[in-house]
Parts: structure tokens; sequence; C-alpha cells
């Protein structure tokens, strides 16, 4: 199963680099092998780790975490365990054993990662740009709407993304299928498994809509499930299951080829020269004012340079933005004004904020679609 998930297309994708993801999947799993591992020989030491890596996950992502929850109730889902034929619900003094591991596994982390997050949120609110962005007002837009999840079109986007992070919908479907011809015990934990990856994304259905990259922590489980199903075909010598699994590492490096690499591919060289205008034109303590980059952080992050973003292209949200922003201080370290003019036009109302800023009428420069204003005297 594990050697599925290193090359299915979205670990491959995403794993490119370090992001908060793939840290949060590092603690996620190890919170996880852990509590698998614990609840039936409960130790200090082990608890302490318990404790130690789902908090870690949860301060590094709470929805990573979250996605690691359910799957941690597999040891009480299954309905044997190596020391006794008896079904869970008749072994009390085993279930209460593992319900003292489980309960401070999941409430300590989610106590911690509510600190931190009333924290974040008193530093969001204490600056006018961002105080639009706290746990509570997002809420709704984390989750999602039953109006969007009614949605056929956004049921279509939310499945062809698993698809493209995995395989294409025939190998799902056959593989799927597959789980009739083993063992009734092994369908449990394979629908077990398959939840365990759909869970998540339910929950917070339009991250998962929005954002592609969410599938990276819920995604695993569902190639535990298919790999699991693979593996009991192959103990049941069934003639399907070597040329299934070797037909499903060809159809996630097809998938790959045919959707990520495109993208890898297809990297925008064009940034490269507005980042090295913006460099030659500002000094590292100056700080800049992008207009029409939609919440796109590349121009300052490659720049290595602060920046003030208005993020919105409707005229109304950027005159509402631009108020917010200038209860702001430090307007004098502001040097250049950057405008992405392929989405938002220069008009009337943008030369005259610029101009009451202290930038010229007309642009210093013009790169690949953005204006570029330098400022040479502070207002």
């Amino acid at each position: 199963m594990l050697s599925l998930v290193l090359i299915a297309p979205v670990y491959i994708y995403y794993s490119r680099a370090v992001m908060i993801e793939s840290t949060a999947l590092f603690f996620g799993f190890s919170f996880l092998a852990l509590v698998v591992g614990g609840v039936n020989r409960p130790s200090l030491t082990g608890i302490a780790a318990i404790l130690a890596t789902g908090s870690l996950c949860a301060l590094v992502k709470i929805t990573t975490f979250c996605a690691f929850c359910f799957p941690c109730l597999l040891p009480l889902f299954l309905i044997r365990n190596e020391n006794t034929a008896k079904s869970f619900g008749d072994n009390r003094r085993l279930v209460m054993r593992q319900g003292a591991v489980l309960f401070p596994a999941f409430l300590l982390p989610f106590l911690i990662a509510s600190w931190w997050t009333h924290r974040v949120d008193a530093i969001k609110l204490a600056s006018p740009t961002t105080e639009q962005l706290t746990s509570l007002n997002l809420v709704g837009w984390t989750l999602g709407s039953w109006t969007q999840r009614m949605d056929a079109s956004a049921w279509l986007d939310f499945s062809a993304k698993i698809s493209f992070g995995l395989t294409f919908y025939p190998f799902l479907i056959a593989i799927l299928f597959a789980t009739f011809f083993i063992p009734a015990q092994e369908k449990r934990i394979v629908w077990f498994l398959v939840a365990s990856g759909l869970l998540p994304p339910l929950v917070f259905f339009n991250l998962h809509v929005v954002h592609d990259y969410y599938f990276y922590a819920s995604s695993t489980f569902l190639i535990f499930a298919l790999g699991y199903i693979l593996g009991c075909l192959m103990r049941e010598r069934s003639k399907w299951g070597k040329p299934l699994w070797g037909a499903l590492a060809l159809s996630f490096l097809a998938m790959y080829a045919a959707v990520f690499f495109r993208i890898q591919r297809g990297y925008n060289h064009k940034m490269d020269d507005v980042v090295r205008a913006v460099q030659e034109n500002s000094a590292e303590g100056d700080y800049l004012l992008i207009y029409g980059e939609n919440w796109d952080p590349k121009i300052p992050y490659h720049a290595h340079r602060k920046a003030l973003m208005n993020y919105f292209v409707e005229l109304q949200k950027i005159k509402e933005f631009d108020l917010k922003m200038d209860r702001l201080q430090g307007w004098e370290k502001i040097r250049l004004a950057i405008v992405n003019t392929s989405t938002l036009p220069v008009d009337f109302y943008l030369t005259n904020r610029l101009l009451s800023l202290g930038f010229p009428e007309k642009p210093t420069l013009e790169v690949n679609g953005f204006s570029i204003y330098r400022r040479s005297f502070n207002p």
C-alpha cells in the first residue's frame, strides 16, 4: 500500500516542496500509528507520544488532524482482535481501555488547537485588513453550504479532483467492484478505509472543492483501500490480483503525466521578469502595494519583499478594502505599486488612488502584463 502512495499523482506533485500539508501528514500518521499500536497496550510513554504527535498535527493544520480522528477508531471497529474471538461489544474491559487512550488523544489536541486559533484570531482582529479572516468568519466558507452540496456541478468537480489525484474512473470502479470477491471481514476494513478517505472532504466540502491540495491528507486512505483490496486478492491467490496491481500503478503514473506533469512543465517564466524588475527597483526593506493578484503571493515571496495586497477585482470591494488599508501605519515604506492589468485594468479610480499615494500617473515600467509604479518620495 505504501508503494502505491509513493507513486500516486497527488503525492508526487504536492510533495515536491515542504508544505504544511506534508508536515501535518507526517504528524498525522505518527499519531495514527501510535494510537492503533497503543490502545491495547497503553503506557505512559505511549500516551505522551500520542498526545505530542496529535497536538503537533492539530497545530500545523487542524483540518488534517480531523482527517485522522475517524481512522483512529479502527481498533474499535475491528470485529475481532488478536487475543479474543469475542466482538468488542461483548468485551467491555477492552473497549474501556481503548477509550481511555482515545478520549484524551482527541481532546487534548483539540484544546491546544482551539487555544492557538483563539490567539491567531486575536492577531487577525488587530489589523483591519485581516479582521474578516478569523476562524469564526470563515466557518461557513470552509464547510460549504447545503445548497452547494445539492449542486451537481460541485459534486462533479469534487469527484474529478479525487480522480485526478489518484487514477482514472474505470480503474477506481473496477478495483472497488473487486471488493465483492474478498471475505466479509476484509470488506468491512475496505469500507472503513473508504469512509476515512471521504469523510473529511464531505465535512470540509468547500475547502476540497476550491483547493486541490486538501485531498493530500484524505487520499491516503483511499489508496490504502485500493491497496488492501489488491492485497486480499493476492492472498486469495486470485489471478486478477497482480495484474490489477500493475495496471493501477501504471494508471497512477499515466494520470500524473496527463494532469500534474503538464502543470509543472507549464511553469510561468514570465513571472521571473516581474520579480527581477521588483528587486531592481526596490530595496530589501521596501514594501509593495499590489492590486489584481487575487491572493497570489508569488511576487512578494520570490522578490523577498513584504506587501499589502488588495486581492479584489470588483471596484466596490476594491474601494472598501482600500479604506481598511488606509487605517494601517507604515505607508512610507511602500516603494512600488504593482497592478496585474490582465485581471484589473488601470481605470480612473485606480489612477487617482495611486496619485494620492505619491505614485506617478504613468507606470514606471510595464513587464509581462504588470504595470509597476515607483515612488521616488514619501507622501
